[in-house]
């Protein structure tokens, strides 16, 4: 499939992903869930906390890359940020990958401890929870950076889409 074409797919996937997170942010702040209140606000907030961070960072994952997908948006759609931006865009890759999205022995400072007790090793773990809650200024400024990246996306594909052909299918 031409570049065009797979391009064309990848932002379409990510302007899906990044409506999701601006959804679920946009909640966040509505209904106060950052400020942890109540034992069901910490669950729901920490839940969709969770999910707009890695919806907002799939488009940049590198996800797997098919022959008609493109893998990733390009470091160019980050040029739509300012320094405060491009800086909580990384906190964000960063929290993602070690704490959102996957397990880090070393973020949560795991740490295991064999005794004895009767004869019989015994083992346990020791580590402590590091989820960092966005307070609102950072949640206002990560739902800025979505709206942003949605926005280019969006006149990327108006861009590329005058290339297309009428009855494509891609």
């Amino acid at each position: 499939m031409e570049e065009a074409k797979r391009k064309f797919r990848r932002w379409t996937l990510s302007a899906i992903d990044l409506k999701q997170a601006q959804t679920w942010i946009s909640y966040l702040i509505d209904k106060n869930l950052y400020l942890e209140e109540e034992d069901e606000e910490k669950v729901v907030g920490r839940g969709l906390q969770t999910a707009a961070v890695v919806a907002y960072y799939r488009p940049f994952s590198g996800n797997w890359e098919t022959s008609d997908t493109a893998a990733a948006l390009s470091e160019e759609f980050l040029d739509a940020y300012n320094s405060r931006e491009k800086s909580l865009h990384q906190r964000i890759k960063r929290l993602r990958n070690q704490i959102y999205a996957h397990t880090d022995s070393e973020a949560r400072d795991l740490k295991i401890t064999v005794r004895e007790i009767k004869e019989v090793p015994f083992a346990w773990a020791s580590t402590h929870n590091p989820f960092p809650v966005m307070d609102e200024e950072i949640l206002e400024r990560f739902l800025s950076m979505v709206e942003k990246l949605r926005a280019k996306v969006a006149d990327k594909r108006i861009e590329l889409q005058d290339d297309l052909d009428a009855g494509d299918k891609f």
